[in-house]
């Protein structure tokens, strides 16, 4: 805030010095034309009659001007007390010093409640520690994924390519050796039948001619028929076998060959899209863990920044004052005094208080348009403050800004000096005398005398300039200084003695 307020008087300095520069410069003419300023206790010599050709002799006299204005007393060393907190905003007093107290460097000067901040920053780090813990689990997560989805990808690649082997060698090899194996099944359960037959009937042959008991020919006899017999059983259960996997098995195997190389390829596929998806997913919740346990640990200490700050202590020693001050006035005491009291509630960004130096005063001024032509920097001036009776002060002029302010006037900045026996407080007001100007022996004309052809080729000011007799005058340009109580001060052109009319011949 200090920092600030010297850039700002730096720049209100540089365009005063630019702008009031200006002003003596236009035309010659002294910035007196802009002013009525009071004269001293002299009186004034009487201005030339109206409507009647008169003349004055011009004499040496004296020119007192000066400004009367109201001054305040404010301080050019102070701090202002703000409430800036990072998340905590309910901002409730607990206890304050009074307003106009005396305080010392470092000494506290606000304390506001900090229960529910402590409980709120308690559940934070509880939350911060729930946090890093669930993202360390995402963090070793993630780290398998990526393991896992390689991997998986690989295995997607392999299932494909046997996938389509296992079909290619099925539908260029194996099924018709399939057909052939099953053809050849059905062709050695015929031969085996036709064999077991061929047995049976040339046994039967044999042992009718032959003399062998008829117990052992039943028992020979009775093997080959069974012998027949399952070779037929075998027939027929090949016959049925054959038809079944040339009608259903192969064709079956064929199909379930071909669907599974299908689906190997569309696994593979969606596994390449989806994979590296799944995998971002995951990379991005746990980059979103990550931010939520670096804002938790922010907050944290932020909440941290806040509670140091729930106590405020004075950065200079001084006096408090409730409020900030504007342009000299401290109109906030009584709506800061409404809030700032136990658990009353306060705003933050928000000037609460005001730690002043009483010792480091200026006086602050507004001026009108027509006192800003007279001020200059440097100027001397007197300070009578209300408050005390029998008391006054020298300073001088030290800053004047020619940009207007919001109250419609102009601002200047005088500095004084202060006596202990009589202590001033930043707030109070004085009467305020600058001299403007102070000079012996200054020629000056009364004010109707000295004319102005503001549209002539010729714009300079001139006078009527002759000799006690009428028509003797003739036009004389004069260079013209201070105006006041009805007189212009003349700087050139004109010497004592000479007589000057009011109009010309």
């Amino acid at each position: 805030m200090q920092g600030r307020s010297t850039i700002r008087r730096a720049f209100f300095f540089t365009v005063t010095t630019f702008l009031l520069a200006g002003l003596s410069s236009v035309c010659g003419l002294s910035p007196a034309y802009l002013e009525k300023a009071q004269a001293d206790d002299s009186p004034a010599p009487k201005a030339a009659p109206k409507g009647k050709n008169s003349f004055v002799e011009v004499k040496p006299g004296k020119m007192n001007i000066w400004l009367n204005l109201e001054g305040i007393y404010e301080s050019t060393a102070f701090d202002e007390i703000v409430l800036e907190p990072k998340q905590w905003k309910t901002l409730k007093v607990k206890k304050v010093v009074p307003h106009g107290s005396a305080v010392m460097e470092g000494d506290p000067v606000l304390w506001l409640e900090t229960d529910e901040l402590d409980k709120e920053l308690e559940k934070q780090k509880r939350a911060l520690v729930r946090a890093e813990l669930s993202l360390r689990l995402a963090s070793e997560e993630l780290r398998f994924l990526k393991e896992s989805t390689a991997m998986n990808l690989d295995a997607v690649d392999r299932a494909a390519k046997i996938a389509k082997e296992e079909l290619d060698y099925f539908q260029k090899v194996r099924e018709q050796q399939e057909i052939k194996s099953a053809n050849m099944n059905l062709k050695f359960a015929k031969y085996s039948l036709e064999n077991a037959q061929e047995e049976l009937n040339q046994l039967q042959q044999m042992y009718e001619a032959d003399d062998l008991t008829e117990q052992t020919e039943e028992i020979i006899l009775k093997r080959a028929k069974r012998a027949v017999e399952s070779a037929e059983f075998s027939l027929e259960r090949a016959e049925l076998s054959h038809a079944r996997r040339l009608t259903t098995l192969i064709p079956r195997e064929k199909q379930a060959l071909i669907d599974a190389q299908a689906n190997a390829a569309l696994d593979r596929a969606k596994s390449i899209v989806t994979l590296p998806m799944i995998l971002r997913s995951k990379e991005l919740d746990v980059e979103k863990q990550q931010r939520d346990v670096e804002e938790l640990g922010r907050k944290i200490t932020e909440l941290e920044h806040d509670r140091e700050m729930m106590t405020i202590f004075a950065n200079r020693s001084g006096l408090i004052y409730y409020g900030r001050c504007v342009n000299g006035k401290w109109n906030e005491i009584s709506t800061r005094a409404k809030q700032l009291k136990p658990s009353g509630t306060v705003s933050p960004q928000t000037v609460l208080m005001t730690v002043v130096d009483p010792t480091a005063l200026r006086v602050r001024l507004s001026l009108t348009q027509e006192q800003l032509a007279l001020a200059r920097q440097g100027q001397l001036a007197t300070f009578k403050p209300k408050a005390h009776l029998n008391y006054f002060s020298r300073g001088k002029l030290s800053e004047i800004t020619p940009v207007l302010q919001s109250d419609g006037k102009f601002l200047a900045l005088a500095t004084t000096s202060s006596h202990p026996d009589y202590p001033i407080t930043p707030g109070m007001t004085c009467q305020v005398k600058v001299q403007v100007y102070a000079k012996e022996n200054v020629l000056s004309v009364p004010s109707s005398m000295v004319h102005l052809d503001e549209f002539s080729d010729d714009p300079r000011p001139y006078v009527w300039l002759g000799n006690r007799k009428a028509g003797s005058q003739k036009k004389q340009f004069v260079k013209t200084g201070y105006r006041h109580a009805g007189r212009i001060e003349i700087l050139s052109g004109l010497k004592p003695g000479d007589i000057v009319w009011s109009q010309k011949p």
